[in-house]
């Protein structure tokens, strides 16, 4: 058996490697991890030091300011054709160039309104992160507290009743040691499957591998393809598994020692109990920002007077300094209309898209966690 430090340090370099139990090499499958590791295929990677990023497009989310550039491009085509291609009929030259000092102070709410629209999609998705952060520490800490809290010595001589009822549970302790790893495995797997309840381009199946046992797998996974009860089942035997696991082992020889264990289960099960609470409360922070996007009316309003502001801009500029406008209002515009874009893409960071989380790597750092876990303590 290796050393902590040693244990920790091929965490960072590679994937432990655990020969001795069925269970590692369940965790580490490698065809499991190349599984959850295709769920993070779209994600992008950049070097923060880089200003050559700037020529990068994709993670831009151009899907959604294409429709309004496109407006407003067709928008200054018109304006230009008729105030400068046909000379104006109407003579409303002048009126429009006037507009500048009706217009401009319009920016300064509409600025005010997108700096905390993307403030707000800022927090929003460091709180995600913070959440997948507390999801996989607790499983860490689940695991580690159940196998060392759960594996308390005996002190009893060799070949007395209680030595030999002890050694023939002892089969029975492991296997409740082995199933509440395997389920802690998976529940970064459940909370995945609950955000992404459409996404059809993992395959679960294989996410989940042998950790599971086939009736287990087809409970997690549901018939119906239904995985949003997922984490509740999940959880569910992580606890049940956590009472049985101290409350098994307890010392009943004689009355003093009884309640000496029944002291000291009541109070790893509490730890535990409370550790499980916390993955709880991961999984709904998660929940709530993924279903709550900011209100109607913020979102409304702030489009309405953005567009409106960009509409009127730009038949005053193409007004006043005719063609030559149009590119730099395009370029205008993008950087205003990507703004709302940018906090779009953020404010609910658990879809499949390029700027959000890596909901399988998480899974994957879990996996590798237990694994060095259970070769440790196991």
């Amino acid at each position: 058996m290796t050393s902590a430090t040693s244990g920790s340090q091929s965490l960072t370099m590679e994937a432990p490697t655990c020969k001795r139990r069925p269970l590692c090499e369940d965790l580490l499958d490698p065809d499991r991890i190349a599984a959850l590791q295709e769920c993070d295929q779209q994600l992008l990677s950049y070097d923060s030091k880089s200003f050559w990023l700037i020529f990068r497009l994709r993670g831009r989310n151009f899907g959604m300011i294409t429709l309004p550039l496109t407006t407003l491009l067709l928008w200054d085509m018109f304006w230009g054709l008729l105030l400068l291609t046909a000379k104006d009929p109407w003579g409303v030259t002048p009126y429009i160039q006037s507009m500048e000092n009706l217009i401009t102070p319009v920016l300064m709410p509409v600025s005010f309104l997108m700096v905390f629209r993307l403030g707000r999609a800022a927090v929003r998705y460091w709180d995600a992160r913070s959440a997948v952060g507390k999801m996989v520490e607790i499983c860490r800490t689940t695991a580690s507290s159940a196998l060392i809290g759960c594996r308390r010595p005996t002190n009893h001589e060799s070949g007395t009743p209680v030595e030999v009822e002890a050694s023939k549970s002892k089969k029975r302790q492991q296997e409740l040691a082995e199933d509440i790893i395997r389920w802690i495995a998976v529940f970064p797997l459940a909370v995945k499957n609950f955000l992404r309840p459409w996404e059809h381009a993992c395959n679960r199946s294989r996410e989940v591998g042998e950790v599971l046992s086939l009736e287990d797998r087809d409970a997690f996974l549901n018939a119906k393809g239904d995985a949003l009860f997922a984490p509740i089942l999940v959880l569910n035997q992580i606890r049940q598994l956590s009472y049985q696991m101290v409350y098994f082992n307890m010392d009943k020889s004689s009355p003093s020692n009884s309640i000496t264990e029944a002291v000291i289960a009541g109070t790893l099960f509490r730890q535990l109990n409370e550790e499980i609470d916390i993955l709880t409360g991961a999984w709904g922070a998660m929940e709530r920002i993924n279903a709550t996007p900011l209100p109607f009316v913020y979102v409304v309003h702030l489009r309405t007077f953005l567009l409106l502001y960009l509409l009127l801009w730009h038949v005053e500029a193409i007004a006043s300094s005719g063609w030559i406008a149009i590119l730099p209002l395009q370029l205008a515009s993008w950087g205003l209309l990507g703004i709302e874009a940018a906090a779009v893409e953020c404010e609910r960071p658990f879809q499949r898209n390029s700027n959000h989380l890596a909901l399988g790597k998480a899974g994957i750092v879990v996996a590798r966690n237990l694994a060095q876990t259970w070769q440790n303590l196991g």
